[in-house]
């Protein structure tokens, strides 16, 4: 599987969390993403699933703290 992901966000101090937690954060999506099937990820309604369930977990388990950001 080749997985490419972007993050966006509106303030610079998120930002630079992220870039010092990288690892962590691709950690996370690993684990979210490697618990589908190739027959899952195929269908886009499980991708658009799998966006936010992704951006709900980066949110919760890295940037908490930053949460109205």
């Amino acid at each position: 599987l080749l997985l490419t992901i972007a993050l966006e966000t509106r303030s610079p101090e998120v930002t630079e969390e992220l870039k010092a937690r990288d690892a962590e954060a691709r950690d996370l999506v690993l684990s979210k993403v490697g618990i589908r099937t190739t027959e899952q990820l195929a269908t886009m309604e499980v991708r658009e699933a799998l966006k936010q369930e992704l951006a709900d977990a980066v949110t919760a388990s890295l940037f908490a703290k930053h949460k109205n950001k």
